[in-house]
């Protein structure tokens, strides 16, 4: 599982033009973070320690995809957002990872 996610990530943003990836990650995943993610994970609060802020392009995330693979798997699991936090829709949620699985 692991290996096929880092697999994954790493051709969705390897293998397709750059453009394409930066427009991707700028126009789904950070509006998805800010909506979503970035109240309890930026770098003042950072909640488990993770400050999801600092990601602000594809090629930051990537030099870091093991952590976005515990980010894939809390939010396919809908562990995050907390049940309490703002809720993304089933089809927001669905086309996020969609983005950053690829």
């Amino acid at each position: 599982m692991q290996l096929s996610f880092i697999m994954i990530f790493c051709l969705c943003f390897f293998n397709v033009p750059e453009v394409y990836a930066a427009d991707s990650f700028t126009d789904k995943v950070l509006p998805f973070l800010k909506t979503y993610c970035l109240e309890c994970h930026d770098q003042k609060t950072k909640n488990g320690e993770l400050d999801l802020s600092r990601y602000t392009s594809a090629a930051k995330a990537i030099e870091d995809f093991k952590q976005w693979e515990h980010v894939v798997t809390f939010l396919r699991k809908e562990e995050m957002p907390p049940a309490k936090a703002k809720q993304p829709t089933a089809e927001l949620r669905t086309e996020m990872l969609g983005v950053v699985q690829g």
